[in-house]
């Protein structure tokens, strides 16, 4: 039957009259910001405009409401989001390339400063662009002032605030301790466990800065804080988003604009903790009190206690963490700040504080609190104290079974797959196991009573818990420092090495256990034949090593070609002889080490050895003269 016979088009002519008909009614257009409002047009009705249309505020805004400064269109956003793509590459050819680049870059932002910085998806472009800038540096500050006290608390715009902080202190914003200021929380895993580590040293080199950056970096810190009161001030210290920005600011008064800023009564400092004696019942000892168990305002706490001056944190330790510093160490979130408090502690304060927190021990390793103990460890070993009575309190704790002990403390949780009666680490890691690891690993570091006791529990497990503990991405930490720091003995050393007979290429193909692996060759310096009974088990599986990517590194770190091809080598080297002779080799005469007895009676009898081969020589020739 025949189809019916229409016109070709006809559903792009019936929209395109209808997209006539309604050409007269223009759609509402939303105004920008700078815009303002013009008075002579009629509001829009309901009717006229859809329900999704959100019409801007009319009349005066509410002064508790944030500014908004209008949003970046489709094409903006397209071409800061890849200009801050090709600012982070750094793939330029020269350096008048890229000075061009930013040129234009600043350029096209002319006006759209504070909407940059307000972008959840360009305000990273503000923080390359403040990196990569020089001239223009002090320029993009002065178009944002007038706006700090609003910036402050912005989502976006207050990790602009604190790169532009510490870029004019000359701090290094690759430093780990700078990340927890400049990362977003997200990134920065505050709902996490914490792990305190040690201040980072590296991070105190300061980069050199024009002599403009200070007196900007002067101006910048007092125009944020001028028009703000002290109730807002410490309201910042609790706030998720200006809390960050405090500690920048706080750490750049106390460190970049001299000692005596911590006098100045109109300080950051100063108007946070005005008190100087800190007594009982004072407004800032209340406010330092109610630091210490909020999860946002402890790390500011911390900030302080690295920071203040010696006679601030004297008084701050005896009036209010003295006696309280035990029950400081069974919170979850005060035992961070104790833990920083540890760290400055003299000889004498961190022996009675240890005295003080003992009786708390028991109760931390049961909850896997373990931060104030690692840190009380470390402390004591750079400042000789005695710890002694800490091992026999954590013995007690964890266990007089050494075979059980070591797994109290790396809370291992071993799983049996089918056909396969080896104990295997579960998958994935928790928080305690994280904690239980690092306490581990500081005990290791301690000499004496403390790393006998992660040695001896080592030994007594079974070969099989041994290789699950190697294989486990966090445990096998403790399994490596307990092989290559100088703490283990000799006699350690060759119990532990012996126990991965004939484990040494499942330990190579393993992610975690080709670390242990790599850390058996300095293990077995001193043990000659175990290495090479090593190296034969890692020549038998030779093509499932290069096979593997980890099993590649493993036979790159033990030199198995060389071991192929020149076994004298390969030996000379494990015993460390290549390596002491080009020492020697490099010294001057003058600055070789003396010989010794034994060095001195073989020299001897090789010269007389020499002078032996001489004189048959001569009496050789002698005899041939005579005979012709």
């Amino acid at each position: 039957m025949p189809r019916e016979r229409q016109k070709r088009g006809r559903r792009a002519e019936a929209k395109r009259k209808r997209g006539d008909e309604a050409g007269d009614h223009k759609s509402p257009k939303r105004q920008k910001a700078s815009d303002g409002y013009n008075d002579s047009n009629p509001p829009y009705s309901q009717a006229k405009i859809g329900d999704d249309y959100i019409p801007l505020e009319e009349g005066p805004a509410s002064s508790m409401d944030a500014p908004f400064y209008g949003l970046l269109d489709a094409e903006e956003q397209e071409y800061f989001s890849r200009a801050g793509g090709l600012l982070e590459l750094n793939q330029f050819e020269t350096e008048e390339e890229k000075d061009i680049f930013i040129e234009r870059v600043y350029e096209e932002a002319d006006g759209k400063e504070l909407k940059i910085a307000c972008s959840q998806s360009c305000s990273r472009l503000m923080e390359r662009l403040i990196s990569a800038s020089t001239d223009l540096f002090l320029t993009a500050i002065s178009e944002l002032e007038g706006n700090w006290g609003y910036l402050l608390t912005d989502r976006f715009a207050s990790h602009t605030i604190r790169v532009l902080l510490l870029i004019l202190a000359g701090e290094q914003l690759d430093s780990p301790s700078k990340s927890t200021v400049i990362a977003s929380r997200k990134k920065e895993n505050l709902d996490k466990a914490k792990v305190v580590t040690q201040p980072d040293r590296s991070g105190r080199e300061r980069r050199a800065v024009p002599p403009s950056f200070n007196a900007a970096l002067e101006k910048m810190v007092k125009d944020l804080i001028a028009g703000l009161d002290n109730t807002y001030l410490r309201a910042l210290a609790t706030h998720p988003v200006g809390n960050p920005v405090l500690q920048v600011l706080l750490s750049i008064e106390l460190t970049h604009l001299g000692k005596s800023k911590a006098k100045d009564p109109d300080s950051i400092f100063r108007r946070l903790v005005p008190d100087e004696n800190l007594e009982e019942g004072s407004e800032s000892a209340g406010f330092i009190k109610g630091l210490f168990y909020d999860p946002v305002g402890s790390r500011l706490l911390e900030t302080i206690v690295l920071h203040a001056p010696g006679k601030f944190f004297k008084t701050f330790y005896k009036a209010i963490v003295l006696e309280r510093i035990g029950s400081l160490s069974r919170n979850e979130i005060a035992g961070h700040v104790v833990a920083r408090i540890l760290e400055r502690l003299s000889k004498e304060d961190l022996k009675s504080a240890m005295d003080l927190i003992l009786p708390e021990v028991p109760s931390l390793a049961e909850r896997s609190r373990l931060t104030v103990i690692k840190v009380l460890i470390e402390r004591s070993v750079v400042r000789g104290v005695d710890l002694a009575p800490l091992a026999d309190t954590l013995l007690s704790s964890y266990g007089t079974d050494p075979a059980s002990r070591i797994n109290n403390i790396l809370k291992l949780q071993y799983t049996k797959e089918e056909n396969d009666s080896a104990n295997r680490p579960s998958k994935g890691s928790s928080p305690e196991q994280l904690h239980g690891s690092l306490l581990a690993q500081a005990m290791l570091k301690s000499p004496g009573p403390l790393s006998e006791l992660i040695q001896a529990s080592l030994i007594a497990i079974t070969p099989e818990s041994l290789m699950a503990i190697a294989k486990d991405p966090i445990a096998s930490h403790v399994l490596q420092d307990a092989l290559t720091l100088p703490t283990s003995t000799a006699r350690f050393r060759r119990q532990i090495t012996s126990r991965f007979s004939g484990k040494m290429a499942e330990l190579a193909l393993d992610s975690s256990g080709s670390h242990v692996a790599d850390a058996l060759w300095s293990a077995t310096e001193d043990l000659v034949f175990v290495k090479q009974r090593f190296a034969e088990e890692l020549l038998a599986n030779e093509q499932a090593l290069r096979d593997s990517f980890v099993g590649r590194a493993v036979w790159r770190n033990w030199s198995m070609d060389l071991y192929k091809r020149r076994r004298g080598n390969w030996i000379s080297m494990a015993k460390g002889r290549e390596h002491s002779a080009k020492v020697e080799l490099s010294k001057p005469d003058h600055q070789q080490c003396p010989k010794s007895n034994i060095d001195q009676a073989r020299a001897r009898f090789a010269a007389k050895a020499d002078g032996s081969k001489a004189s048959a020589n001569s009496s050789m020739r002698k005899v041939s003269a005579s005979t012709a």
